[in-house]
């Protein structure tokens, strides 16, 4: 028995679907299926993609103003920012 997907499954498909195509015929190396930016951000759903500066310039933007309006303490928004810069360098030296 045969089945057939949606359209939309098909499209999720194409869109997880990074595996690396083996060598062609004429010697080229491996070729990655969906060629990534080095940096950033996707949405899948929304079919747009933000490079990872504006994702970062949003988080410190929307962790200050929580802060500046009262929603947390600013001692607290002080935490979690350090909190973000270690796991940050952290990942990054992991990655090394």
């Amino acid at each position: 028995m045969v089945t057939q997907q949606s359209p939309s499954k098909r499209r999720a498909a194409r869109l997880i679907d990074t595996t690396v195509k083996p060598a062609s015929r004429n010697g080229n190396s491996a070729v990655v299926a969906d060629e990534l930016p080095p940096s950033g951000y996707e949405f899948p759903i929304l079919h747009f993609r933000l490079p990872e500066k504006v994702v970062d310039v949003g988080f410190w933007a929307a962790l200050a103003g929580t802060s500046l309006v009262g929603i947390i303490d600013p001692p607290l928004a002080i935490l979690i920012g350090i909190g973000v810069l270690v796991a940050r360098h952290r990942g990054t030296e992991s990655e090394k």
